[in-house]
């Protein structure tokens, strides 16, 4: 069968990681430029471009909002910023319809046009590198950024989070060619989303790919919220395992961008053994927090 997923046990142990506050990540300063990108006939949309501190052509993710929250929703400025910490470029935008309190465009044909604008704003920047470019979006996003993908075959591979699949024949219309597409896609979903990706259906659209799609199935609904929001301890269990969503995703990401992981300090308590004193050493090193399946 050609789907793949992420270990079960995996998961478990970076949820625990998340509960626990003991972070994987490496906090990394980025630089944020605000653009305003034209699209159409003349309209703009903004977009936010955030770099690392690395130096040199880097590859870059664009990353297409969902319906509501546009880019400073916590699923998309989350990916941005893992992305960054990761040493890739990050971009996200508005739609114009979300900065202008609207609607969505009839079969999002202007949030398509935003998209690809952005892209040829993304290409134009001499800080990346337009050979290693990775596409992802939630969502509204995902159905955006899929379409963004296929239109360009140069483009390394997509990343979709909680992708619009209610039935396999909305994942025909939605997602045309994703079964038979031959470049990495990775899809994002939660267990419990049942109303927009039920897992059976998913599993339906999917089955006969004619090549590996690698599919996480997380803990959360369509926004990775397993928990009451209206109590501190519900929100706080909904921001951790988003993140731990996000850290898959953006596991998929760095994987396309062939992109190493992240230095990560280890921390290691020796006891001298002339002195019987303890000695703390740290070590920095390459650790891959998700391995492949």
């Amino acid at each position: 069968m050609p789907l793949t997923g992420q270990n079960t046990g995996m998961h478990i142990a970076r949820m625990l990681i998340a509960l626990t506050g003991m972070s994987l990540g490496t906090l990394v300063m980025a630089t944020d430029r605000t653009v305003q990108v034209t699209w159409g006939t003349g309209q703009h949309v903004t977009a936010v471009f955030s770099y690392p501190p690395n130096q040199g052509q880097l590859p870059v993710v664009v990353i297409a909002s969902g319906r509501t929250g546009g880019m400073d929703a916590s699923v998309i400025k989350g990916l941005a910023g893992k992305a960054v910490r990761d040493g890739l470029v990050a971009v996200r935008f508005d739609y114009s319809y979300f900065a202008s309190k609207k609607e969505p465009s009839k079969g999002l044909v202007d949030e398509s046009d935003q998209m690809n604008a952005v892209i040829n704003e993304a290409l134009k920047d001499p800080r990346v590198d337009p050979k290693r470019v990775v596409i992802a979006g939630k969502s509204l996003g995902s159905v955006v950024a899929h379409r963004a993908f296929g239109a360009n075959a140069t483009f390394l591979g997509e990343v979709l989070l909680t992708p619009v699949i209610p039935t396999v024949e909305d994942g025909q219309r939605l997602y045309p060619n994703l079964p038979i597409a031959g470049r990495p896609t990775a899809v994002v979903i939660g267990n419990t989303d049942t109303e927009n990706a039920p897992l059976g259906v998913v599993y339906n659209y999917l089955k006969d790919a004619s090549r590996k799609i690698m599919v996480d199935i997380v803990a959360g609904d369509h926004g990775f919220g397993i928990a009451d929001t209206t109590t501190a301890a519900g929100r706080r269990l909904n921001e951790a395992n988003g993140d731990v969503a996000l850290e898959v995703a953006e596991y998929w990401v760095r994987q396309i961008a062939h992109v190493a992981p992240p230095m990560q300090t280890r921390v290691t308590t020796i006891r001298a053994s002339a002195t019987g004193k303890k000695q703390t050493v740290k070590k920095r090193a390459a650790i891959e927090k998700s391995p492949p399946a």
